[in-house]
């Protein structure tokens, strides 16, 4: 759902009452399944909830982000049959490996932008991200020897810097080199981005 002022606040209202429902459903019979079965549900639940264009989040206020948080919390309480008051942050990361909703943002973003690089994204997100090296108007700086991506300039600072041609080339400016190279494996870049905002998963987005 998109506002005037795209600040999403309509959307993460709707979006947390419909998810809480289904929540309350699934804690409704969840004594019925099995431990793996819970499991898979519940992981089905995030993937096509929380993570689905999760991407367009990107900027927005902290108090939406913390909306979402706390979706994944309640799932992660189902799951684990923790107290509801009870700390879920340490469980969730070391047991569960899920990244909290600010960084399943970023991960998205960056997976995107992996696959711009290989050329197998859309056409329309190729053309958002061109590289450094290619652009011969350029002089031949350091950055063209390290995979950077060209930034272009905004003219508002509120919803430009959000733009996924500005918010993909500075996210991925800000992995490690490392990383950057295995964007033609996907499946290992996946495990090494995540790995690599796992220390970045502070307590203030929970």
């Amino acid at each position: 759902m998109l506002d005037s002022e795209l600040s999403f606040e309509q959307h993460a209202s709707k979006f947390t009452q419909t998810c809480f429902f289904h929540l309350r459903r699934l804690i409704e019979i969840h004594r019925s399944f099995t431990n793996a079965t819970l499991l898979t549900l519940v992981h089905a639940f995030i993937a096509t909830r929380l993570d689905y264009c999760n991407s367009a989040l990107f900027g927005c206020k902290t108090s939406i982000i913390r909306r979402l948080q706390s979706i994944q919390n309640s799932s992660a309480w189902l799951i684990m049959n923790i107290s509801k008051f009870g700390r879920i942050t340490t469980t969730m990361c070391d047991t569960l490996h899920w990244l909290p909703v600010h960084q399943r943002i970023t991960f998205k973003i960056c997976m995107l932008v992996c696959n711009c690089v290989n050329r197998s994204a859309p056409i329309y997100l190729q053309e958002i991200c061109n590289s450094v090296n290619a652009d011969v108007h350029r002089p031949r700086l350091r950055s063209t020897d390290h995979g950077h991506l060209v930034v272009p300039r905004t003219n508002t600072d509120r919803f430009g810097r959000c733009g996924f041609s500005v918010s993909g080339p500075n996210q991925w400016y800000k992995l490690a080199p490392d990383i950057r190279i295995l964007s033609d494996k996907p499946e290992q870049y996946a495990r090494a981005l995540k790995t690599f905002l796992f220390p970045n998963s502070t307590d203030k987005h929970f």
